[in-house]
């Protein structure tokens, strides 16, 4: 929270503004709901352990597949948020 207090007060970064704002939000926005999710798979996957074979684990695959997307897509938003 503060950091976001710091770019609404410091810096005028607000929803308002500019489209720059409106967009940083929104896909830091996002992100973080990916990034929930995420953590929800990675949970519920988890919370499995026990449930999973050599032969039966698509649960576990598809969250691998899930957190993969979401760990390599953030690098793509910090480079076009913030480097460019």
């Amino acid at each position: 929270a503060l950091g976001c207090s710091e770019l609404m007060d410091g810096v005028g970064l607000t929803t308002v503004r500019n489209i720059y704002g409106s967009l940083f939000y929104v896909v830091v926005g996002m992100h973080a709901v990916h990034v929930l999710t995420a953590l929800i798979v990675v949970a519920v996957v988890l919370s499995r352990s026990g449930n999973y074979t050599s032969a039966h684990h698509t649960g576990v695959t598809l969250g691998r597949i899930y957190w993969t997307f979401v760990v390599l897509v953030w690098p793509v938003i910090y480079l076009t948020l913030y480097l460019l």
